[in-house]
Order: structure tokens, then C-alpha cells, then sequence
């Protein structure tokens, strides 16, 4: 149990920020200024893809934090890739749940269908695998190349 709150502390320590940063700047086009995505809707294609950017960090972190704590072991770039993915389009599709709910509960009207929804969650995944070519490309060339 100390090694999962090692790891869990580490990463909001060191991973957090980014995240929080993203929901800010959202928070911000939102709230003020007229609501700059009614202004603006494309606006919410970027926040989506800076979104899935940030999760994938956020991802990142955690994997190694586990790693340093002991608690798992990644020896393949291939697999951190898939799981850093993995985690990000799961937090794409919990946010996409989270705008459902509150369209339904408080009728904030956050998606504007169902093509919105899924092209969200795709900018999502596409900013994740703008990070994970960024972060691990190198490697995940050299595992896939080299063997």
C-alpha cells in the first residue's frame, strides 16, 4: 500500500500540472469572455487534442512512478506506448461521460451530438499519439526496427 501512494503522490507531484493547466485554459474559453466556444466552436477541436496531450503526460508520469516504486516493469517502449494510449482514450471517454451527465442533469449543452462527441475523443487519442511519437518514437523505431 506505501508503494501505491508513493507512486500516486509522485505523479500528481510531478504530472499534474498540465492537466490542470488544460482545464484552466478550457475553464477560461467557458466561462468567460461570452463562452468562446459558442463564439467560436472550433476552438473546442485544439482543447480536445492539448487535452489528450496532457493525459498522455499525465500517463506517462504514472507509468513511471510505478516503475520507480517498484510496482510494474516496462521493458518495451511498444507497451508503454499502448498503455499511455490506453489510459488517455480512457480519460477521453470518462470526459465525454462527464459532459453527458451534466448536459442531462443540468442541460449545459457541452455536446453538440454525436459526431462531436467522437470527433472530441479522437482529437483526444490524436493529441496522445502526438506525444507518444514525440516522447517515445525513437525507441519504439529502434524496438520495431532492430530486432
Amino acid at each position: 500500500m506505501k508503494k501505491w501512494i508513493s507512486c500516486l503522490v509522485g505523479t500528481i507531484r510531478q504530472g499534474i500540472w498540465f492537466p490542470v493547466l488544460i482545464f484552466i485554459i478550457h475553464s477560461i474559453c467557458a466561462h468567460f469572455f461570452g463562452n468562446l466556444y459558442d463564439l467560436y466552436p472550433p476552438l473546442d477541436i485544439p482543447m480536445h487534442f492539448f487535452g489528450g496531450v496532457a493525459i498522455a503526460y499525465f500517463s506517462a508520469v504514472f507509468l513511471k512512478q510505478c516503475e520507480i516504486n517498484d510496482l510494474i516493469t516496462i521493458k518495451s517502449a511498444v507497451l508503454s506506448t499502448i498503455l499511455i494510449l490506453a489510459l488517455t482514450v480512457s480519460a477521453a471517454t470518462l470526459w465525454e461521460y462527464a459532459e453527458w451527465t451534466l448536459d442531462h442533469i443540468f442541460h449545459t449543452q457541452a455536446q453538440k451530438g454525436l459526431d462531436d462527441t467522437l470527433l472530441d475523443t479522437l482529437m483526444g487519442l490524436f493529441g496522445g499519439i502526438l506525444f507518444v511519437v514525440i516522447s517515445h518514437g525513437k525507441q519504439i523505431l529502434k524496438e520495431l526496427f532492430e530486432k
